[in-house]
């Protein structure tokens, strides 16, 4: 859930990430959630604001940047995208 709307997440980032939602979802919205990181089994907690939307046929997609997260979610992204090898 992201934004109390299920979502998959598409893109990840270091400042945030790009979702997928059946439903739209309002730019400025803030959203206070957490989030399971695959591969290594992780979690990732912070508070974020949806800045930008796009609609792509049936798909809701919005782009949701952090505004704070705890230190140990900030590693726990560094090290799946290290993982993953999207980063250096």
């Amino acid at each position: 859930m992201i934004g109390g709307k299920a979502g998959k997440i598409l893109k990840l980032v270091q400042t945030g990430f790009l979702v997928e939602t059946a439903q739209p979802m309002l730019v400025g919205k803030m959203i206070k959630e957490t989030f399971e990181l695959p591969v290594i089994k992780t979690t990732v907690t912070f508070t974020g604001v949806v800045v930008s939307t796009y609609d792509q046929a049936s798909k809701k997609i919005a782009e949701v940047t952090f505004k704070e997260i705890d230190p140990k979610s900030k590693k726990n992204i560094i090290d799946f995208l290290t993982k993953i090898r999207q980063t250096s």
